[in-house]
């Protein structure tokens, strides 16, 4: 069941221009809900700290159009992954989420309608692989002070759906990184950007 529903369409929109189905996530539990509906994902402060909480799947959410992840929430998943959400358009996590675990995994992959791609400070900071690859219409990407200080490997990668190569990311215009982003901790760490 839904928490909240924030907007509707008019029958005449081509495009709709809100959300139709959000879901306020208060707790770990409400994610589990399965919803096939629901386009958005509104985690509020605090959610899926418990230790026990080392993944989330949201792959039961086909529709997703917008994830937001408010402050310091699952600070113990181990891996974050959205593969082929084709509805997807934003990402956006608060300060000081995913934070407690190390040597982890962020991919963002074949998310074709993906607009924007923002993050809180003090994010996934001891995490070790940043990936964005085939979001072709990706227009900004912003990370804010102390994210990714850790990551190994980030890497920002665009795919023709037409000859499945490598091209760049045709619409990005902004990538906005803020202080010791992507560090690293050795001196084999990669910032890899691929174009065409």
């Amino acid at each position: 069941m839904l928490k909240k529903l924030i907007g509707t369409r008019d029958k005449d929109e081509k495009r709709p221009t809100k959300l139709e189905h959000v879901l306020l996530v208060g707790k770990y539990e409400d994610l589990l809900q399965q919803d096939l509906r629901v386009d958005g994902l509104h985690v509020q402060f605090g959610v899926g700290n418990s230790q026990t909480v080392s993944q989330i799947n949201l792959r039961c959410y086909p529709v997703l159009r917008e994830l937001i992840i408010g402050d310091e929430c699952f600070q113990y998943v181990s891996e974050l992954v959205l593969d082929g959400f084709e509805s997807l358009e934003k990402v956006e996590t608060g300060m000081r989420c995913f934070t407690k675990t190390k040597g982890t995994r962020f991919e963002i992959n074949k998310c074709h309608q993906l607009q924007t791609i923002k993050i809180g400070k003090q994010c996934f900071s001891n995490w070790t692989v940043f990936l964005l690859k085939a979001c072709d219409s990706l227009q900004k990407v912003e990370i804010d002070n102390d994210c990714f200080s850790h990551c190994a490997m980030a890497c920002f990668e665009g795919l023709s759906t037409r000859t499945h190569s490598c091209v760049d990311l045709p619409g990005l215009e902004v990538i906005s990184l803020g202080s010791s982003v992507f560090k690293g901790d050795c001196e084999d760490s990669e910032l890899i950007m691929r174009s065409g």
